[in-house]
């Protein structure tokens, strides 16, 4: 069994690279598919061939589990393509989505003092994105999840242990002995410090 934790696909350039991928025995494979649109592809993924990109992904679906992820871009990666997407992806059979939530500001989460990675765009909130990613998950039978942290499904990780009713696992914690820093988001700091209060 072999698990491909990530591609492009754009490398895969015809139907033999895949089907001699599953011939070794490759059972999983994580794909950024952006959108199955190939001119949306080909231009924000920099794909010289989409058209092959995308389906090398359906082969992949029709034969093994296939985690598909994208990033999330107000006006060019938005609910409505993301939908579309979806659309293909259920007939194809994929396993899972995720969405990433864009960020482009250093408040957002961007650490090393970086400039907006693309000036003219312009980023959702937290909850419009917690919003559409359950939007979206309720209109597909494949599992689709958002990062950060948004499950549909559990509505509990990745910080569950802040959650009032798993309070007792963190008794269960071996003593702290180390120090760390840790350089996290605005969203991640609250839990965070919830569970690091308690212990």
């Amino acid at each position: 069994q072999v698990h491909l934790g990530y591609t492009s696909g754009k490398a895969i350039m015809n139907d033999n690279i895949v089907n001699d991928l599953i011939n070794l025995g490759l059972d999983e494979i994580n794909f950024s598919v952006y959108s199955t649109n190939p001119q949306l592809r080909g231009y924000w993924m920099r794909d010289k061939s989409p058209g092959e990109s995308l389906k090398a992904l359906k082969l992949f679906c029709e034969n093994i589990k296939v985690n598909a992820s994208t990033v999330v871009i107000p006006g060019v990666i938005d609910e409505e393509e993301i939908i579309r997407t979806c659309s293909s992806m259920e007939e194809w059979g994929v396993n899972t989505f995720i969405l990433s939530r864009f960020v482009n500001l250093k408040q957002e989460g961007l650490i090393f003092n970086n400039s907006p990675i693309l000036k003219d765009k312009q980023t959702q909130s937290y909850e419009e994105f917690i919003e559409m990613v359950k939007n979206i998950s309720r209109q597909f039978s494949f599992k689709i999840v958002g990062t950060p942290f948004t499950d549909p499904e559990t509505k509990g990780p990745p910080y569950m242990l802040s959650k009032r009713k798993y309070r007792d696992y963190l008794d269960e914690l071996p003593e702290i002995t180390s120090n760390a820093t840790i350089i996290t988001s605005k969203l991640s700091l609250k839990p965070l410090k919830m569970i690091f209060n308690i212990i």
